[in-house]
């Protein structure tokens, strides 16, 4: 009688008792297929809604990723951009890990960051600065015919070159600048000589894009006119230009650099 009653007692603890089906998974890598690695574990251990922590190399570093798995998902395989997904080596019809991306920062509270380098493009409204801008200044030093792109569009300056640059650069008639398509997003740019002498070919012939407008202090066509910055000083002649609209360009020249046509 007593055993019965004991084994009573514990099929009621384990039906009152609630079954945790979900489990967290460690791996070392995402794909490989070797042991520790996310598609290593097989459909067949895996129940919908297992997590998985993933710490994996790339490179020269290590990266944290946290997966939650799909057993439906037929989401195609692919970790080249966030979020990835992996699939197991033994997926058949379905079975499919994803990336749960962490979003709890509250960027749109005050965020004070002591150190923050960006390795490609960082877009922003507004800057308060209370200290000073360091670092590297962007700048375009011509030593060859230049079609102006990347960071020296924004906040740039593109200057000439001096004697000792020039000699080393086969052209010898003026260096030519072509100003891109204006795409109205804040580009601007300032271009001037130092060091500048016609004799030494220390001439910019600046050439604006034939679909835009140039609004300017001097009449000007693109496509066909080019502004030609020369001197032996530069503040002999300069040229500001900036992109209020698509296809705008907004042109303010210094010293009235010559107009010519081709």
């Amino acid at each position: 009688m007593k055993k019965i009653l004991i084994l009573f007692m514990l099929a009621t603890c384990l039906i009152a008792s609630p079954v945790y089906a979900i489990e967290t998974k460690n791996c070392d890598s995402l794909t490989g297929g070797v042991q520790r690695s996310l598609d290593y574990i097989s459909v067949k251990d895996l129940n919908n809604g297992d997590r998985a922590i993933v710490v994996y190399a790339s490179g020269v570093s290590y990266y944290f990723g946290y997966f939650k798995y799909d057993a439906t998902g037929t989401t195609a395989e692919s970790i080249t951009s966030h979020p990835y997904y992996v699939r197991p080596d033994d997926y058949v019809t379905a079975g499919v890990w994803y990336e749960v991306l962490a979003n709890f920062i509250d960027l749109a509270a005050d965020l004070s960051i002591t150190n923050l380098t960006v390795t490609s493009l960082l877009t922003v409204n507004d800057v308060a600065a209370s200290g000073k801008l360091s670092g590297g200044i962007i700048y375009h030093p011509l030593k060859e015919h230049y079609t102006i792109t990347g960071i020296s569009r924004y906040g740039g300056y593109i200057t000439g070159v001096s004697e000792p640059e020039w000699v080393s650069v086969a052209v010898a008639t003026g260096i030519t600048v072509t100003v891109p398509e204006a795409t109205g997003t804040g580009e601007n740019i300032f271009l001037y000589n130092y060091s500048n002498t016609y004799n030494t070919g220390d001439t910019l012939f600046v050439h604006f894009n034939a679909a835009d407008t140039i609004i300017g202090n001097q009449t000007f066509t693109a496509g066909t006119s080019k502004f030609i910055l020369s001197g032996t000083s530069p503040f002999d002649t300069r040229l500001m230009a900036w992109s209020g609209a698509v296809n705008v360009w907004n042109v303010l020249t210094i010293g009235s650099p010559t107009v010519d046509w081709d």
